[in-house]
């Protein structure tokens, strides 16, 4: 559902995604612009404060803090890469990560020019490829602190270290009064914290390199704990009134809207929450899910089956067609706002309704990663045997089914030939790196 032809339209919404340059004041302070897991200005929302200042900006496309340490290691091993022009490529890959997230001319040049670009989503994601450079290249310069630094690396350090506090000082006074009131004014402490490695690299010790690191892995540890709260095991798989008989259903839940700062008002089962009860569900959430799905959905509500907040997200909403929700493989309806339905069980905050009978028809096709799922809907009483032909653009091989007319369910394996072709192409790949892992290289010329 995601592939999307390259416009001027589309350009426009994703160039819109793109990070604006002091966005990149992350990169210094990582809670410039607040943390989720503080409370936002009502309980259980987030503190992340540029969600609602920008709505759709999303802290994990922003979170490419690297710590006091690696940043200062990375700007001050640049001037070493004349003396590894193969580990060049790290920072050459940073440069193009940042033109990327910025949604600069290269990345509009890959948008129309290289297939399959358009369908990226957020051009900010480029920047976990920043982190792995910045990483990497810290990494070339831990073998060089004894050594005295360049003064090209005096200046990159020097200019990043300005240049952040520019930026962050730009977000703090720039920032809506409004959220200043709520959250108050971000902290610029931890700009001060890269002098640290300034520590290190005059001293020219190795044996102080440890302690650094140490402490950039508690500091990061600090910043982030709590960021991804655990929960008691099997709460998510806890029985509920109403739930007897729909074990092997499928239902219709109506949900209204969705939130990236906060829980969600009006959603009674988030997509993929009844699947630990064994429950089917024409919603869904995920990256792949298939445009024929989709487009189903879409004709289900009679309008876009994806709330504002998130692109990846199915919602049946309010207003649906109960008939074609029921010819999709729905037998009951759950929603928290009433419908004209016959009720079958009234919960706490959201009722179960069942939905029509669906019309006369052969099959309705379920579709899975690895397998189509076809529900009989004629009469039939005994259990035969039978070859179904792969319809025409389904990507199904000639498959030897059993038909069960009493379950009513016909399971066909699907086996597309290009998933079994990307996994030759992957066994070749991986024993073409691992061939050239082998080669002896020569010692780097100093």
């Amino acid at each position: 559902h995601r592939v999307a032809a390259a416009s001027a339209d589309s350009w426009d919404a994703h160039e819109k995604q793109a990070l604006q340059p002091a966005h990149l004041a992350a990169l210094f302070v990582p809670g410039i612009f607040g943390m989720p897991q503080d409370r936002g200005p009502e309980k259980g929302m987030s503190g992340y404060w540029l969600g609602y200042a920008q709505p759709g900006r999303n802290y994990a496309e922003l979170a490419f803090y690297v710590g006091p340490l690696t940043l200062p290691f990375a700007l001050l091993a640049v001037p070493l890469l004349r003396r590894r022009p193969e580990q060049s490529f790290f920072a050459v890959l940073a440069v193009f990560a940042v033109a990327i997230a910025l949604g600069t001319p290269v990345d509009k040049a890959l948008f129309f020019g290289l297939p399959g670009w358009s369908a990226t989503g957020s051009p900010g994601r480029a920047l976990v490829l920043l982190s792995l450079s910045l990483c990497v290249l810290a990494g070339i310069y831990f073998k060089e602190v004894d050594s005295e630094p360049p003064k090209l690396g005096w200046w990159l350090y020097g200019a990043a270290v300005a240049s952040g506090a520019v930026l962050c000082a730009y977000v703090s006074v720039s920032m809506p009064e409004e959220a200043a009131q709520v959250f108050g004014k971000p902290s610029l402490v931890p700009l001060v914290l890269f002098a640290i490695p300034l520590v290190v690299v005059l001293a020219k010790r190795k044996a102080l390199v440890l302690p650094a690191i140490a402490f950039q892995i508690a500091a990061m540890t600090a910043v982030h704990a709590g960021l991804n709260p655990g929960s008691q095991r099997g709460i998510a798989n806890q029985p509920f009134p109403g739930m007897d008989g729909l074990k092997g259903k499928t239902i219709a839940v109506v949900d209204q809207t969705w939130s990236l700062v906060g829980p969600a008002k009006g959603v009674v089962a988030p997509p993929n929450s009844l699947l630990p009860y064994q429950i089917g569900s024409l919603s869904g959430y995920d990256s792949v899910i298939s445009k024929t799905i989709k487009q189903r959905l879409d004709a289900i509500n009679g309008r876009d089956s994806a709330p504002k907040a998130n692109g990846n997200m199915l919602f049946v909403k309010p207003g649906f067609d109960p008939q074609a929700a029921a010819d999709a493989g729905a037998q009951f309806a759950m929603s928290a706002s009433p419908l004209d339905l016959p009720v079958v069980y009234s919960g706490e905050n959201w009722t179960l309704y069942r939905l029509p009978s669906p019309k006369e028809a052969p099959f309705v096709v379920a579709e899975g990663y690895n397998k189509k799922v076809l529900m009989w809907s004629g009469s039939g009483r005994s259990r035969s045997q039978a070859w179904l032909d792969s319809p025409q653009g389904a990507g199904w091989e000639k498959s030897y089914l059993t038909f069960d007319y009493d379950a009513g369910t016909i399971d066909a394996v699907y086996r597309p030939h290009s998933y079994r072709a990307g996994f030759l192409l992957a066994m070749f790949a991986a024993c073409g790196v691992t061939g050239l892992l082998c080669q002896k290289r020569p010692a780097p010329v100093r």
